[in-house]
């Protein structure tokens, strides 16, 4: 089997996304609907299923965090810990060029935001942003950092804050699922 990954690592790594990040996209489709609880067996699966085909402790993180994202958007916030707790232990052992680590230390630091932001935990979500290295990261990562800061602002029931930020996440965003977020923070914000 691994000499044919070797020969074959285009037609492997095709299988391999098809596998593992179409249940992904699936989900964030259907963010808003009720997801069944299979899904997360699925993407348990697939995640452990990932790292025995990759080997990669790097893509295991990344598939974490991922799951993370799904978990965290669909309201099941009882597996959140343990995946944090995970993706530190795998990060922490990583050894990889430093500003990919760097990288994957602010995705991380990103989805403990996150899970402080649903606990409703703001403070300890501000000082996991405040935390970002945010001159050298990219405009995904910025788009995020500005949607989390705004979701703070308008929890904590300071809407006219939240609008520069919001406005970023319009500004930059593209198609990003934020942008309809941001959208429907800003209709409901009060003028």
């Amino acid at each position: 089997m691994n000499q044919w990954v070797a020969r074959h690592r285009w037609i492997a790594m095709f299988l391999y996304y098809m596998m593992v990040w179409l249940p992904v996209v699936l989900v964030h489709i259907a963010l808003r609907a009720q997801i069944s609880p299979w899904w997360a067996i699925y993407g348990f699966i697939m995640l452990c299923f990932s790292y025995l085909w990759s080997g990669s402790a790097r893509t295991v993180l990344f598939n974490k965090n991922n799951l993370f994202c799904a978990y965290c958007n669909t309201g099941r916030t009882e597996e959140l810990s343990f995946l944090l707790q995970k993706a530190r232990q795998i990060l922490a052992n990583l050894k990889v060029k430093e500003e990919v680590k760097r990288g994957l230390q602010d995705s991380h630091h990103m989805n403990f935001a996150e899970f402080h932001i649903v606990k409703r935990e703001y403070e300890l979500a501000e000082s996991f942003l405040a935390a970002l290295d945010f001159e050298s990261a990219c405009m995904r990562r910025k788009v995020g950092i500005h949607f989390s800061k705004a979701q703070i602002l308008m929890e904590t029931g300071r809407p006219q804050e939240a609008q520069q930020h919001l406005a970023f996440v319009l500004e930059h965003g593209n198609n990003l699922y934020l942008v309809e977020c941001a959208k429907e923070y800003l209709e409901a914000a009060p003028r």
